[in-house]
């Protein structure tokens, strides 16, 4: 499961959950999620660092 701890940035978010599921579609397994959703947010963490309610609310649970 991918959550947000808080509403996010609409533009964020949309940009987030697009590179997700591209990530996702070219995974073996289920454990890639966590991988996946680490390689999102590190692109927004990087562009804004001085901005973490940007990046930070994105989490993942499960396998």
């Amino acid at each position: 499961m991918i959550a947000g701890l808080w509403p996010p940035n609409d533009a964020v978010a949309a940009a987030a959950a697009d590179r997700f599921y591209r990530l996702l579609a070219t995974a073996q397994d289920a454990d890639a999620a966590a991988v996946a959703l680490h390689r999102v947010t590190r692109e927004p963490r990087a562009e804004h660092t001085e901005r973490p309610h940007l990046w930070a609310s994105l989490i993942h649970s499960g396998p």
